[in-house]
């Protein structure tokens, strides 16, 4: 009698699945942050507890979230052998994975057949957390957009933990600890420097390094794109670097072009809906400079745009710059964000029209300081037009409390975002809307900042409308020096 088949195998269950170690490996330059490592840790340590703890580390694309979290999971990786699991929140464009998606593939990872994988997101999650009961496990969710991608990745039991990295701070996810990333002060930026090109170049060149790193804005990932340069270019020096990063030179362009770096800024855009994406092309005509949730209505032109400017703030995207001495916060926008938005107003067909009317609201505004403060303020520089008639612009009436309040204060506050728009206006073709707003700072800067005020007049040399330059000249006379009547002379 021949002998009987052996009986198959049974199929292989979670058993026979290696540990998953996905951390992926730390940077080995990684600077600063100790204070929020060492709190990180900690709090992963105490994995013992009822609840199962939750890091949200959040701040500005590029500031070096994911490196932190992944150098405090490596850690505390030892606490948790049953092993660690990577989760991007994202895919490779930038778009957000789905949270089913997420969760079968982590049940694939945890050894669970395709067959046996529920089909429902809730069943699909209830499982992962059950697999997880019991054991010791850390959980690193990166990049998530939301709380309803996040919540069916957590584990629902002591022993587990979990990190979780995004660019949005107001994610719901109940007895978070939640740590925000801000971009690096002077002493970090120059550290990172060091580690990437040495100390000896750093050192001998201290102004310049400091320069690079100002221009840098204390972001990670831009300090280490032009590091990266430095270090295969050992013949630049750091002063010709730090000339080399004006706003307008090839350098910038080229950093500001770095595939990572766009993609990154690329990310964050393409979650924003309409309406967000449209207020964060137009915030950046605020330039470099600090503003009001108000300065939305104008750049948008429209009334009742200020909750677009938190919502820009809770993703990331404007950081805080103080407040104004009446206690309103003030924003400002990264170049590295700016850069990407004004690439994207010059493809937008309708922002020659947007400039047009920007400048006329803030020619009005200005005007509307001006005439409210008393006679003589400016002594001869106080040539006041005929007064200025009620504006029929929903924005300006809306904004013009704020301005009554504290003419004075306002322009002094607000004189830097005006002659960002002189030179938007001059730049896009539109010097007689430009010069119309310059004369009505004029008379502010010209008593308060003199210099400011040179420059303001200088902006009008290259313009080719005669009767313009006239009218610069004109409002320069009492300022000049003999630089600005070299720039005003007719060429040879």
């Amino acid at each position: 009698m021949p002998a009987a088949e052996p009986a198959p195998a049974p199929p292989a269950g979670p058993a026979s699945v290696p540990v998953p170690r996905q951390l992926p490996p730390t940077m080995r330059d990684f600077t600063g942050r100790e204070k929020e490592l060492d709190e990180i840790a900690g709090i992963l340590k105490r994995a013992d507890r009822a609840a199962v703890p939750i890091v949200h580390v959040h701040g500005p694309p590029g500031v070096g979230k994911t490196s932190l979290a992944v150098l405090a999971a490596h850690r505390v990786a030892d606490a948790f052998p049953d092993g660690q699991l990577f989760i991007p929140g994202t895919r490779e464009d930038g778009t957000a994975r789905e949270p089913e998606e997420t969760v079968h593939e982590l049940l694939r990872t945890l050894g669970v057949a395709q067959e046996a994988i529920p089909h429902t997101l809730s069943d699909g999650a209830a499982l992962f957390r059950s697999i997880l009961a019991g054991k010791r496990m850390l959980v690193l969710i990166d990049d998530a957009q939301d709380s309803e991608q996040i919540l069916p990745l957590l584990p629902g039991a002591s022993g587990c933990v979990a990190v979780v990295t995004s660019r949005r701070q107001n994610i719901h996810l109940p007895g978070a600890h939640l740590f925000e990333l801000q971009p690096f002060d002077m002493d970090e930026s120059l550290h990172l420097l060091r580690k990437i090109i040495g100390c000896a170049r750093v050192g001998g060149e201290q102004r310049a390094a400091e320069s690079i790193a100002h221009a840098c804005e204390g972001i990670p990932l831009t300090l280490r794109i032009i590091g990266d340069r430095l270090a295969t270019r050992v013949t630049w020096s750091l002063s010709y670097a730090a000339d080399m990063l004006t706003p307008s030179s090839t350098l910038v362009t080229q950093v500001g072009r770095d595939p990572h770096l766009r993609a990154t800024v690329a990310g964050s855009y393409a979650t924003l809906d309409p309406e967000l994406q449209r207020a964060f092309r137009y915030l950046a005509l605020a330039g470099p400079h600090d503003f009001s949730e108000w300065t939305a209505c104008v750049l948008l032109r429209r009334v009742g745009a200020e909750h677009l400017v938190e919502a820009l703030r809770d993703r990331s995207l404007l950081q805080d710059a103080g407040s104004s001495p009446q206690g309103r916060p003030r924003y400002r926008m990264l170049n590295l964000f700016r850069n990407y938005a004004l690439d994207l107003l010059a493809e937008d067909p309708e922002y020659p029209a947007a400039l047009r009317h920007v400048l006329t609201l803030w020619a009005e505004l200005a005007e509307l300081a001006r005439s409210r403060l008393p006679a003589g303020t400016y002594g001869a520089d106080d040539r006041p037009p005929a007064p200025p008639s009620p504006s029929g612009d929903p924005v300006v009436r809306a904004i013009a409390a704020l301005v009554r309040r504290d003419p004075g204060g306002w322009l002094d506050r607000e004189w830097p975002l005006l002659m960002e728009a002189v030179d938007l206006g001059i730049g896009g073709g539109l010097p007689d809307h430009a010069v119309r707003l310059a004369a009505r700072l004029h008379p502010h800067l010209a008593r308060h900042h003199p210099q400011q005020a040179r420059e303001l007049w200088r902006r009008f040399a290259s313009v080719p409308d005669q009767l313009i330059r006239q009218e610069a000249l004109f409002h320069s006379a009492r300022l000049w020096t003999s630089r600005d009547a070299d720039a005003f002379r007719p060429s040879a």
